[in-house]
Formats: structure tokens, sequence, C-alpha cells
């Protein structure tokens, strides 16, 4: 049997690479509704982000030396960096995954 071969995006991802990534399942932005929660992947972890249509970004919860807070990130269409979400499903997040309107708009 053959295996994948890994994929790695150019910064930022060419119209190619994100094509490749729409196809398998990947939202694209214009579908994405404005303060809805998503699941996806950021630096390999599964993570839930809410996007926001305006400021064309994902408000996602970091923890970092046992501190939670909030940051944003962009959709892996406009990333610049490796901190980029990658939409894969809306969901409705669990209680400790909500992010509050006033932390969404003021973040």
């Amino acid at each position: 049997m053959a295996q994948s071969q890994p994929f790695t995006l150019h910064l930022p991802p060419t119209e190619k690479e994100l094509q490749v990534l729409y196809s398998i399942g990947v939202l694209r932005p214009e579908k994405l509704e404005h303060g809805a929660h998503y699941s996806g992947e950021l630096r390999g972890t599964t993570v839930t982000g809410r996007w926001h249509a305006t400021k064309r970004h994902f408000v996602v919860w970091h923890t970092e030396h046992g501190k939670r807070t909030l940051r944003t990130v962009p959709h892996v269409s406009a990333a610049k960096t490796e901190d980029m979400m990658i939409p894969l499903s809306r969901q409705e997040p669990v209680a400790s995954q909500r992010i509050s309107d006033y932390a969404f708009e003021t973040t």
C-alpha cells in the first residue's frame, strides 16, 4: 500500500494549494458565517474558533504555561505564518469552548 506524502503549504498558500485543501473539505472563507463556531486544526491540534467575517480571522482559546487566553488567527487562505486555522466543520461549542460576544468583538 502506498503511503501518502506530507502536504506542505507555502506561506501564504498558493491558489493551487488552496484548491487541494478545498477539495478535501476545508471550508472556504466566503462560506463561513459571521459569529459561528468552527472546528478545525491549528498547528496540528484540533481547536474551536469563532469566525469574524469583518475582521477576517478566527478567535480561538489558547493555553500557554497553564494560562488560558483568547487570540486571533487567520483563515489558512490568508496565512503568513504557521499560525492559521484550517476550518473543517461548523459546530456548536461546549460551554468551555464558547467565546462570548464581548470577547469575540474585542479580541
